[in-house]
């Protein structure tokens, strides 16, 4: 087998075996579609949320529950803490499973609201474990 030639990526051997896990499926037009649609929905919620300064994890859970998305659809918790840190910042991590294999996940905190439109992965679902 040649080797490769030119830059070569800066990661360890075999990282990309050891990172499919995190491999997420592909999205059709239709569910990419289905996505936007949803995002669009959820976003002003959560905007609403944080121009209350309401990050508590709870709050996004009620917030999508009122949109109507169904509870075992919902994922939310809390941030975690940064390295070194015993107190996790302000703020939730959400994740609304739709169509089996699409997945809009995204985070309420002081600066921000993030709403993104992904595929979920076979081995964990819409939000990817903390493994570190």
């Amino acid at each position: 087998m040649a080797e490769p030639t030119g830059p070569q990526p800066d990661v360890p051997p075999n990282h990309g075996d050891n990172n499919g896990w995190k491999q997420r499926h592909g999205l059709s037009e239709a569910d990419q579609r289905t996505g936007k649609k949803l995002a669009a929905r959820i976003r002003p919620k959560l905007e609403a949320l944080r121009a209350a300064e309401d990050f508590a994890p709870a709050s996004t859970q009620r917030a999508l529950l009122d949109l109507g998305i169904k509870a075992d659809a919902i994922e939310v918790t809390g941030m975690r803490p940064s390295i070194g840190q015993e107190t996790p910042p302000p703020g939730a991590v959400y994740a609304v499973h739709f169509a089996k294999v699409g997945c809009v996940i995204g985070d309420v905190r002081p600066e921000r609201v993030m709403v993104e439109v992904t595929a979920s992965a076979a081995e964990f679902g819409c939000l990817e474990p903390f493994s570190h």
